[in-house]
């Protein structure tokens, strides 16, 4: 019965938690900021495509061009509301007061990290809702592909949230966390699994390749080898393939979950 509580009282922690992070976000109108982003990117797609009257023939062909920028949209939102989650306590010096309560540590890290998914997770939600909007529109469907590509862009979500909780576990200070998170998915990242990629070797354990399953899923593509005119350069293009991409993310999101527990655990304040 012990076991019980005690692991009632861990859910309760957590809730508490959440809601509070939820509020503050809410305060601080980063929540609006977000949905107001994503929902603008998604209609100037839209738009410019309207007004160029430049539409594929194929709904998954345009509806993989236009959920592709959603890789870009879950990079923001999950460094901007996970950047200052942990290191956040210990800058301004708010865990004297919050670690000497009766609530874990752990319990404080998983509440931030489920109010920082649900918060990111809105705009990606508006952002398919105006997508899958404009499918019926233009095209009178909706392929059944975007349900598996609204999947991974939750796992990738994840991910991105894991590692910048990892990052302001580690880091002084939340401007740190939040500018190597955005910077290593959208140019580290990219950049190591482009060189990768020259080599003729599938960076398939990158979880940005990895991540490419958002739109993969909708509209599959194989792999290509390009010989250059000329060269002796040779460009070798590759895809994510499942279920290994699914793996990956998870492997990820556990282990960059995990290691922020812990470390945010033993951290001591300065």
């Amino acid at each position: 019965m012990a076991k019980k509580e005690d692991g009632m009282s861990d859910l309760t922690q957590i809730g508490i938690v959440t809601r509070y992070e939820l509020l503050k976000h809410m305060r601080r109108r980063r929540v609006y900021a977000v949905l107001v982003i994503a929902a603008v990117l998604a209609l100037i797609q839209i738009t410019v495509r309207w007004a160029l009257n430049a539409f594929p023939l194929r709904a998954t062909e345009w509806a993989s061009e236009f959920f592709g920028s959603l890789i870009f949209i879950i990079i923001i939102v999950g460094t901007f509301f996970a950047g200052d989650a942990i290191v956040s306590e210990f800058e301004q010096k708010t865990g004297y007061i919050i670690f000497t309560n009766p609530v874990k540590r752990v319990s404080l890290v998983a509440g931030k990290f489920v109010a920082a998914l649900v918060s990111s997770l809105l705009p990606v939600v508006v952002y398919y809702l105006i997508g899958t909007g404009a499918l019926v529109g233009i095209y009178g469907l909706v392929p059944v592909e975007i349900a598996a590509s609204f999947a991974y862009a939750i796992l990738y979500l994840c991910v991105v949230l894991g590692f910048t909780f990892l990052f302001s576990a580690i880091l002084k200070g939340s401007m740190g966390a939040t500018l190597l998170s955005f910077f290593m998915f959208l140019l580290i990242l990219t950049t190591v699994s482009s060189v990768i990629s020259l080599t003729d070797s599938e960076p398939w354990y990158l979880p940005n390749f990895a991540g490419g399953m958002i739109t993969q899923v909708i509209n599959p593509l194989k792999d290509t080898v390009t010989k250059i005119p000329n060269s002796s350069l040779t460009v070798y293009t590759f895809y994510p393939k499942f279920p290994i991409s699914i793996i990956v993310l998870v492997v990820y999101f556990v282990a960059t979950l995990v290691l922020s527990m812990w470390i945010t655990q033993r951290k001591q304040m300065a």
